[in-house]
């Protein structure tokens, strides 16, 4: 166990073979397993709560002839949304889903009622011909369109006549069973979490399942340890799949006690650490950090699930089995990358961010990576994933991991997996008057250039400055760069689109400064300053423009780069 900084300090040697042993434990220790459960017919026995916020304007969307889903909309003009040109596979997706389920049941009119039980019937007689393991029948897919079932099913079956009842349900069974058979081949992760909730929920909802409940009680468990790591991080080292599973975590518990059966003891240590984990990835403004997959955030959502924590505690400074350093003074906080990539089962989503770091003054964030893009800007997938895109140390324009070629494993996961670095390694200590100070490196440049990356960062007692170095040196020779004279880097530090960004007084100065008045200078010895344009990918509404002030070096001449973070001004105060 971690212990807070406040008591001692933290330093892990050869980070990455520690966690891909403790990855490998996670996730290389797949159970034998059993031959399926028989589905038993049932009926309906409870509901699980919806903890998700709906979209009241849904319905009135809908019955204008328009259907919004995955960032991108469709016309659908009166004719069923099933026969529409869908704009993005992301929002045929969302429509086999039927996630939207929920925000036709917000609106609360019999109309929405009559749209939604004749949607779900249309689906399901289009399914009698459906063939094969089409976008509809995808396991992950599947597995939302059976909770969403679930969990919209009073509204749904609430008076409904007994045909359309027996219906909704036989379909609702023959899914569970369709997906009781495809659970054993699903590769990734978020399908391996949503299979598993969907079946546990279905067990616990459904009577007549009691097969189904013993042994989803053991897959659940065994998928939870596997995937959950002892600070509460995902193995995947993706933040935000956490939101998601705990938002089905904690409506579980009370579906095990309305059958009165005691909730297993993994959901519960489970759902306790993800919180203490969201927590520690937080930032000022209630976003997640944006590292390894994790695009725009639903504060709504993240608010929601950590209300329910009872014991909630001030995240302390402390570098997690996840990797993530967290430091904060007073209102500055800061966040940094100090893992390797997960194994590659698992890094379909991971991004070549090593020793990036994201920093907010209050509730605005000020510096950031771009960030993963929505389901409607896929495109920009593999850009977000480049170590330009984050705010870190990139050589010669590359990125500090790789992508693997392998094709069988990248057509599994749905997006290539990335390797190295494969030793980061990183102490966090407090030192004199209250600082904090952060030293880092990683290998993921020495194969190909010979060189490492080390980057120090130190926040004072106050939290209005922040002292950095970024050094890239020959582990052998250090002093020795003779056959590099073509090598460059580069400093990124991208800002968030609501700052503005401008060039300072003295030589070599950026001020930023925040919608609150708030000014902050960036400044650095050993490079040259610049002003860049970035592509702030994790908005709400999608890729926002933004700028980015680098630093940039040839490593014959300079491999060492010492800058200062200062804030200036302080916010202005409200009228």
């Amino acid at each position: 166990m971690i212990r807070p900084l406040a008591q001692a300090e933290y330093h892990l040697r050869n980070s990455a073979e520690r966690l891909r042993q403790a990855a490998g434990e996670a996730v290389g220790r797949l159970p034998w397993l059993k031959p399926p459960v028989e589905i038993e017919q049932g009926h309906l026995l409870i509901v699980p709560q919806d903890l998700r916020t709906p979209d009241p304007s849904f319905a009135t969307e809908l019955a204008s002839g328009k259907m919004g889903l995955a960032g991108a909309v469709a016309d659908i003009d009166g004719s069923s949304p099933f026969d529409a040109k869908a704009p993005s596979e992301a929002w045929s997706e969302a429509l086999a889903g039927f996630d939207w389920l929920r925000d036709l049941r917000a609106a609360n009119t019999p109309e929405a009622r009559e749209t939604g039980i004749r949607l779900v019937l249309d689906w399901i007689e289009r399914q009698r011909d459906a063939r094969g393991r089409d976008l509809p029948n995808h396991p992950r897919v599947a597995a939302l369109r059976i909770m969403s079932w679930l969990i919209n099913a009073g509204f749904l079956l609430e008076g409904a006549p007994p045909n359309v009842y027996d219906r909704i349900v036989d379909s609702l069974l023959r899914q569970v069973r369709a997906l009781v058979t495809a659970a054993p081949d699903v590769v990734d992760s978020r399908s391996q979490l949503a299979v598993e909730m969907a079946l546990t929920y279905a067990s616990l909802c459904v009577s007549e399942q009691e097969a189904l409940i013993e042994s989803q009680q053991a897959r659940l468990s065994d998928i939870l340890l596997r995937h959950i790591l002892k600070d509460g991080g995902h193995a995947s080292r993706n933040t935000s799949i956490l939101i998601d599973l705990l938002l089905d975590l904690l409506p579980l518990k009370q579906c095990y006690i309305s059958r009165n059966q005691e909730p297993p003891a993994i959901v519960l240590e489970a759902a306790r650490r993800i919180t203490d984990m969201l927590r520690h990835m937080r930032m000022g403004d209630g976003s997640l950090a944006r590292f390894n997959g994790v695009g725009a955030t639903r504060t709504d959502l993240l608010a929601a699930v950590l209300a329910y924590d009872e014991n909630a505690q001030r995240p302390g400074e402390t570098l997690t089995v996840s990797r993530y350093a967290r430091m904060q003074r007073r209102q500055t906080i800061l966040i940094c990358d100090v893992g390797p990539p997960p194994l590659p089962e698992l890094a379909n989503e991971a991004h070549a961010g090593s020793l990036s770091f994201e920093m907010s003054s209050g509730p605005y964030l000020v510096i950031v990576n771009c960030g993963a893009p929505g389901p409607a800007d896929r495109d920009w997938r593999l850009n977000a994933r480049s170590t330009v895109s984050h705010s870190t140390v990139a050589v010669n324009n590359s990125s500090s991991s790789r992508l693997m070629k392998r094709g069988d494993l990248e057509k599994k996961l749905g997006a290539p997996p990335i390797a190295e670095p494969s030793v980061v390694e990183a102490r966090l200590t407090p030192i004199e008057d209250g600082e904090l100070e952060l030293t880092a490196s990683h290998n993921g440049y020495l194969e190909r250039f010979g060189i490492l990356h080390a980057r120090r960062i130190r926040l004072s007692a106050q939290g209005d400055r922040i002292e950095g170095s970024d050094r890239l040196f020959d582990p052998a020779r250090q002093a020795s760069w003779s056959g590099r004279r073509g090598l460059t880097f580069s400093v990124h530090f991208h800002t968030h689109p609501a700052n503005r960004v401008l060039r300072g007084a003295e030589a070599g100065q950026a001020l930023i400064e925040l919608p609150n008045g708030e000014v902050w200078s960036l400044s650095a010895q050993g490079a040259y300053l610049g002003f860049d344009e970035s592509l702030y990918l994790a908005g709400l509404s999608g890729p926002r423009r933004a700028a980015q002030i680098v630093f940039r070096g040839r490593a014959s001449e300079a491999a060492d780069v010492r800058w200062r973070l200062v804030r200036l001004k302080a916010a202005e105060k409200s009228r």
